[in-house]
């Protein structure tokens, strides 16, 4: 009876195609369903966008995603009306991170749809998990609120591999309370093999750049050089809102790397806009301490001797044997 039923209704949609009215497709990407329920699950929402918008239902289909990893089917509703469904908002975080877990997304579904329908203004129509726990969220109409992504490497433009973060729930903490400060509404935060992923709500995409500089020999000395670097930011109008010394795949244990989130007042990466240069200086150093004293004479030399303009000099463990300081140093092209 319900394959007849079907049949029927699929007849009186083609008929109404030749009335002006045209064929067309509402998707819910990765729904989470199975293949038991998935056909009565579309034809709900078949049924619910008929009585909300007056379209007339031609069939539902379900379908297994692109990629296998995303879980759930794809449920497709194709219908007919003479106008489209009003514009759509989306949030889909297929591309870019997703919680960990089905029940760790859906345990934030509800505190999402609030943050959305708060931010936006607009009524969220669909929000769900998929099995992988990806969140999608879809609205009818447009906000100059906009749900935007910070994604980078913690490390920015640098070619590095995992970082090894010792608490991640105290550095999501702090991101979020940094970002927070901005005057921003922060959505999501997930950090995983050395990328942050930060969704939030504003009118416009926040300058921020994830970067790196220096190396050192342990905790200790890269705790003691996060005002330096620090310093060094802000003499590219950046402000580094956060810090964080951190070890690596790349170098071995107790080796830390800092890497510093910044603020900046452009949308574009610094201190290029300087026409600066980052140089290794040659000669290395046994300890903090030594290469921090030498900082001034290179400097000078670089100013009175080589005739070039100093912004600004950092002290870094090598890369290489022997395991060594040496001097980075900021100067004019």
């Amino acid at each position: 009876m319900q394959k007849v039923l079907s049949f029927l209704l699929g007849l009186i949609a083609i008929c109404g195609i030749s009335n002006g009215q045209e064929l067309r497709t509402y998707t819910l990407p990765s729904y989470p369903a199975d293949a038991e329920n998935c056909e009565d699950i579309a034809g709900t929402w078949g049924q619910k966008l008929a009585t909300d918008f007056g379209v007339s239902i031609f069939q539902t289909e379900c379908k297994r995603p692109y990629s296998s990893g995303y879980g759930g089917y794809d449920i497709n509703i194709s219908f007919t009306s003479r106008v489209p469904l009003p514009r759509e908002t989306n949030i889909n975080d297929l591309l870019y991170g997703s919680y960990r877990g089905e029940d760790a997304c859906n345990a934030d579904l509800n505190y999402q749809v609030d943050l959305f329908q708060s931010q936006t203004g607009l009524e969220a129509y669909a929000a769900y998990c998929s099995p992988e726990g990806y969140l999608f969220l879809r609205a009818f109409g447009e906000s100059p609120i906009k749900r935007r992504l910070f994604n980078s490497h913690f490390a920015g433009e640098y070619s590095f591999g995992d970082i090894w973060i010792e608490d991640p729930d105290q550095v999501r903490s702090d991101i979020f309370d940094a970002v927070s400060n901005l005057g921003v509404t922060v959505s999501e935060l997930h950090i995983r093999t050395g990328r942050v992923y930060l969704y939030y709500y504003a009118r416009e995409r926040l300058n921020l750049q994830a970067t790196y500089f220096t190396s050192y020999a342990n905790e200790e000395d890269c705790e003691s050089e996060k005002p330096r670097v620090s310093q060094t930011i802000a003499t590219f109008d950046g402000n580094a809102i956060f810090q964080m010394c951190a070890s690596t795949d790349s170098f071995p244990v107790p080796q830390k790397s800092m890497f510093s989130l910044v603020s900046m007042p452009y949308p574009f990466f610094w201190p290029q806009i300087y026409q600066l240069y980052l140089e290794d200086v040659p000669g290395t150093y046994p300890n903090l301490n030594e290469c921090l004293t030498n900082r001034p004479n290179v400097e000078r030399f670089y100013e009175q001797s080589l005739q070039r303009e100093v912004y600004q000099s950092l002290c870094s463990y090598r890369e290489d044997e022997p395991r060594k300081y040496m001097i980075k140093i900021f100067r004019s092209v």
